[in-house]
This record gives structure tokens, C-alpha cells and sequence, in this order.
């Protein structure tokens, strides 16, 4: 037999009784009279339309210019735009409404501080999922996206793996969305309860990244890197590393000379200093390169991958050579398995597209002399002391500080005196001796 519980309230304070009483009467008045107040603001609001074959978008926004009430709906929905007529004589703004939706697939719901929200009517129509999701191992996994695909109800998972979501009755498939884990879809059918178990999601997540002191896994990775793959270094044909390299290292400005035989130069998010070289270090197959002319010698055949170290995090690694950052190098190596040959080919032509033209030993011989020549001039008598260069002589070239100061240069001027007169065709025209003529 049942106990009755004891009266919490003592006899020997009859009035007490009497005052919870009066407090919950007050309590449900107010709880009523807000009620009404808010059924009061839509009672009493009237409008006068006479709108022919307008959208239902448009009527609302007629609506809304008559009185203080707004409306709230989704942009998406597309039966806003069904065309319909609307008469109203001051009439009451919810049998407008009703009037309104009565063969639309919408319907409305009214809120206090005068809204009214525009939704489908299958909105309210709903049912409760709930579910537990895990991982392979069977522990529970929170924040876990629940959304009811196509729509836009969604919820997140608990703590313990549990969800609980109300979708809407038309609503086919539930979709699992989860950080680091394969996104899974699935049918609701007639089941109101739903486990899941996510797998994880292996891409991207499980790529090896070479860094200063081994590899790691590219979703470990904390610090600032460029992995570059022989994927894509290989996918056009260059002569060196850094034409392959170009366009594909984010904030990595690499410029290449267009003059044959000379290489380019690589810098880590811009210059860092004025005066110090801004080369990164070069480390191929964890052996630092010293010159910065190390890596474009390796044939891009060659490299499984190009690793560039770009934060503060490589100074901890190389020290301060790789203040301006790192760049590793990973070439290919043998594996176990059934022996492969590949064979890659290329051929690249280089060559200069423009040349400037440059005198020959006779020529820049006469050009001096005009030099000479002009130099002589003396203003006080409008002479000048020398003979102009298309009449030379042998004494006259003796004068000249250009040939007389260099032997050799002036031995070869002297073959062209062989004969008595003056004939370029006995110079030697050697690009050694033209050099020294010219540095005189």
C-alpha cells in the first residue's frame, strides 16, 4: 500500500496556502492575457487589396505597405512566384491569408512583433529520426553534420554519438557529413531510427610529406609547406628544375633568364634582406647543397617530389641557412617488386632570338683613329693634329695611345703596314686579340 506524501506545507501556517494559490491564478491571467494581445495585433489588422494576376511575392509586398506586419520566407521557394487574384474590402488580414493559400502549396504560421513566416505545408508535417553514430571502433562521434538531404534541417550529434532531427514527411535520404570522415547518404524509408557507422576518409590525409627531420603525414603537418610531385613537375617539357617548378609553389616566386645557359633564381615569399643573398638552402636526399646551382642539374625524371619550406620552423631544423627557407629534394629509388624500365625523352633547343652587331678588329682600327682624330682638335688655331681615319699612316698610328699602349694589340696593327700601305685584310681578326684591342 502506497504512502501519501506528507503535506509540505505546515498546518500551523494556514495563510501560506492561500498565497501559492493566488500566485498561480495571477500567473496563467498573464500567461493568457499575452495570448490574446498577440491574437489581438493580427484581429485587428484589416487591408483592402484588388490585385489581378500578381505573384504571391507582390500581393505580401502589398500586404506589407498597408500595415505594420512583415513577412518572412525563403527565396527558394518557387510557388512565390504562382500568379493569383486577390479582392478584399478592409477585410481581416488571417482570412486574407486563408484565402490566399488555400489551393497553394504554402501556408503560414504568425509570430508576435508582427511577423509571419511563409513555408511549405509539408513543413509541418514531420517525423522524428534519432540514431547513434560511431567510427569503425564503435566510439561515439560528436559534432557529426545530420542534415535531411535537400533541405535545410540539420543538426549536430551529441557527446554520446545520439542525434534526434524532425524532417519533414517528404524528405527521402539523411546525410552525414564529418570532419576527416567519407561523407555517407542514406535511406529513410519507413525507419525511424538510424546507426551509423563513418569510415574515415583517406584522401588527402594519408600523404607523406617530406620535412627537415624525416616524413610525416600531410594532415600532421603544422607548418607552412609546398609539396611539389613528379606528377607535376614532369607534366611539360623544361630544360632545369626551376621552369618545371614555376606556377606550381604558392608564394614562391621563381624567374628564369631567357639567355641560354643562364639559370634562374628561387625566393621564399620575397626578399628578406638588402645586402645578404636571398637563395633558400638546397637539401637533396637530406644532403645540404652549399651553391645554389645544385639542383637544376638533376633530371626532373629523376625526382619523386619537391618539398618547400617556407615558415620560421626551418631555421629549428638547418639553422640560420634556412632563414630565407628550405627546399627538398626526394629522388626516386629502387623498390621491391617486378623489375621496370621506363624510358622518358626530350629535346630542347635554345638560341637567341636577337644579337647585337659588333665590329671586327679593321673596323674598330679605322673607328680609333677617327676618335683620335677628332680629338686632336685645338680651338686656338681651328686645326687638328692628327690625319683623318680614312688617311692613315704608319707615323700617324704610332701617336695613337690606343694601339701603342697594349704590344700585342700594336704588333697586329703593324700586319696591316706590311706591304707599305695599309691593308686590313693582314689583321688578325681573333676574338682574343679584337678583346684586347677593344679593352684599350
Amino acid at each position: 500500500m502506497k504512502k501519501k506524501p506528507s503535506n509540505l506545507i505546515p498546518l500551523c501556517f494556514p495563510g501560506i496556502k492561500k498565497l501559492l494559490l493566488k500566485m498561480k491564478l495571477t500567473l496563467i491571467l498573464v500567461f493568457i492575457t499575452v495570448l490574446q494581445v498577440s491574437a489581438n495585433v493580427y484581429s485587428q489588422t484589416s487591408v483592402t487589396l484588388d490585385i489581378r494576376e500578381k505573384s504571391i511575392r507582390e500581393v505580401l509586398k502589398s500586404i506589407e505597405q498597408q500595415t505594420e506586419i512583415r513577412f518572412f520566407f525563403s527565396d527558394d521557394l518557387l510557388a512565390m512566384n504562382n500568379l493569383i487574384d486577390v479582392k478584399a474590402d478592409n477585410k481581416n488580414i488571417i482570412t486574407v491569408l486563408d484565402d490566399m493559400f488555400v489551393e497553394s502549396p504554402l501556408t503560414y504560421k504568425a509570430y508576435e512583433n508582427n511577423l509571419i513566416v511563409i513555408v511549405p505545408k509539408n513543413f509541418f508535417q514531420q517525423k522524428k529520426i534519432t540514431g547513434i553514430i560511431t567510427d569503425n571502433s564503435g566510439a561515439p562521434l560528436a559534432g557529426v553534420n545530420v542534415r535531411a538531404t535537400g533541405t535545410a534541417v540539420g543538426v549536430i550529434s551529441g557527446a554520446d554519438g545520439r542525434y534526434s532531427i524532425d524532417i519533414p514527411v517528404d524528405a527521402k535520404k539523411l546525410t552525414f557529413t564529418f570532419v576527416g570522415m567519407e561523407t555517407q547518404e542514406t535511406e529513410i524509408g519507413d525507419r525511424t531510427q538510424i546507426n551509423i557507422t563513418m569510415a574515415e576518409s583517406a584522401i588527402g590525409l594519408e600523404e607523406v610529406i617530406v620535412v627537415g627531420y624525416g616524413t610525416q603525414r600531410k594532415s600532421d603537418i603544422t607548418g607552412s609547406v609546398v609539396s611539389v610531385s613528379n606528377e607535376q613537375i614532369t607534366t611539360r617539357p623544361v630544360s632545369n628544375i626551376f621552369q618545371a617548378l614555376q606556377g606550381k609553389a604558392a608564394g614562391v616566386d621563381i624567374t628564369t633568364s631567357i639567355r641560354p645557359g643562364t639559370l634562374g633564381s628561387i625566393s621564399i615569399r620575397g626578399a628578406r634582406s638588402l645586402t645578404a643573398s636571398n637563395s633558400p638552402l638546397y637539401v637533396v636526399d637530406g644532403i645540404p647543397i652549399m651553391s645554389g646551382s645544385g639542383i637544376e642539374t638533376l633530371n626532373e625524371q629523376d625526382i619523386q617530389s619537391i618539398e618547400i619550406l617556407k615558415d620560421a620552423s626551418a631555421t629549428a631544423i638547418y639553422g640560420s641557412r634556412g632563414a630565407n627557407g628550405v627546399v627538398l629534394v626526394t629522388t626516386k629509388r629502387g623498390t621491391d617488386g617486378q623489375f621496370q624500365l621506363n624510358y622518358s625523352g626530350s629535346l630542347t633547343n635554345e638560341q637567341m632570338v636577337w644579337r647585337s652587331e659588333y665590329m671586327d678588329v679593321a673596323e674598330f682600327i679605322e673607328f680609333s683613329r677617327w676618335g683620335a682624330y677628332y680629338a686632336s682638335y685645338v680651338p686656338a688655331t681651328g686645326l687638328y693634329t692628327r690625319l683623318p681615319g680614312n688617311t692613315p699612316t704608319l707615323a700617324n698610328d704610332g701617336t695613337i695611345n690606343y694601339f701603342t699602349a697594349e704590344p700585342v694589340a700594336w704588333q697586329n696593327i703593324q700586319k696591316g703596314w706590311a706591304g707599305g700601305t695599309w691593308d686590313p685584310s693582314k689583321v688578325e681578326n681573333r676574338r682574343r686579340r679584337a678583346s684586347s684591342v677593344i679593352s684599350r
